[in-house]
């Protein structure tokens, strides 16, 4: 029991119950440029949420670093331009990316974040449905 047993200390908290708001595994385009530097295009999405952001990338930044986004959502519409600022990251050897960074939305414009509550919702909506319906295949 000792080597695979672990209590949780009381006041522990899984990161899914620490974050603000839940997170959606999806894949979406998103172009990125930190300061004045050239913009990086065409980098992928592995999360995302109201509050923030997972992405790959191909070079190493520190937390701390500001970054100016687009984000890809899947409605076709024009990227929805975020400012925000990298609280994580990491090397992810093997991956399709070398790095790997977790993003906190600095400055999202009020019609900006409601396309991506929105998208996050529809998204959400669309896998619930998913999910009945593969459940009612085994009915």
């Amino acid at each position: 029991m000792g080597l695979f047993f672990w209590k949780k200390h009381k006041g522990h908290k899984s990161k899914a119950e620490r974050r603000r708001h839940p997170r959606i595994r999806v894949f979406l385009k998103v172009d990125y440029q930190i300061a004045d530097d050239i913009s990086h295009l065409n980098c992928s999405t592995r999360d995302i949420s109201e509050g923030g952001l997972r992405f790959g990338l191909f070079q190493k930044i520190a937390p701390g670093t500001p970054l100016k986004l687009k984000v890809h959502l899947a409605d076709k519409k024009d990227p929805v331009e975020i400012l925000g600022k990298a609280i994580w990251a990491k090397e992810t050897p093997g991956k399709d990316y070398p790095y790997e960074v977790g993003i906190a939305f600095e400055a999202l414009p009020p019609h900006s974040l409601d396309r991506v509550k929105s998208f996050i919702d529809n998204i959400s909506i669309e896998r619930q449905e998913h999910s009945y319906q593969d459940t009612d295949k085994f009915s």
